[in-house]
């Protein structure tokens, strides 16, 4: 069963080993002159960089593991990280602002107090709304500097929509663990 995620993602099975495969990605980099990133022994990560680059421009962060038959590249396509850290923070502010007013909102009913703390959770919710509407939004208007990204990884390998299944073939989760489900 297909899981909703909060970002778009890909995994492949490529038949190099991670060496050869972050030297191929490094390569495609390196002839990519509108982007920037990061290069790490088992992750990439590659955002628009420049004049190019607007609010709402992508990046792609790759994981590269290791496999029996290769390597598993894993694969998320995501708003910068600046701006994906303002969402998860903006997340959390809403979310405990959330909680605070339920919790003291109850607190006035029990106190035959009118509950005027719950509009709080009506802003709560609608900031939340609107924090997920602006991440579909943003993702949709960087469509078309998405191509770029994914170029990079584009032939790698086999397309595979079960992670989990791929990393039971290299042994990193047992029989046990997979029964359970995805993790995340």
């Amino acid at each position: 069963m297909r899981r909703p995620h909060f970002r778009p993602r890909f995994v492949l099975l490529c038949p190099e080993p991670v060496d050869a495969v972050r030297r191929v990605i490094v390569a495609r980099l390196a002839e990519s002159p509108g982007l920037e990133s990061r290069v790490r022994p088992h992750q990439v990560l590659a955002w628009i960089g420049g004049d190019a680059r607007r609010v709402w421009s992508p990046s792609l962060d790759v994981n590269l593991r290791p496999h029996p038959a290769g390597t598993v590249v894993v694969g998320l396509v995501a708003p910068h990280p600046k701006l994906m850290t303002a969402y998860v923070f903006a997340a959390i502010g809403l979310g405990f602002l959330l909680a605070l007013s339920l919790t003291w909102g109850f607190v006035q009913v029990t106190l035959d107090e009118p509950p005027w703390c719950i509009a709080g959770s009506a802003l709560a919710l609608l900031g939340l709304g609107g924090v997920a509407a602006s991440r579909a939004l943003g993702l949709a208007w960087a469509r078309d500097q998405i191509a770029p990204l994914l170029a990079l990884v584009d032939g790698l390998g086999a397309p595979r929509e079960d992670e989990l299944a791929v990393l039971h073939e290299a042994g990193v989760y047992s029989d046990e663990a997979r029964r359970r489900g995805p993790i995340a």
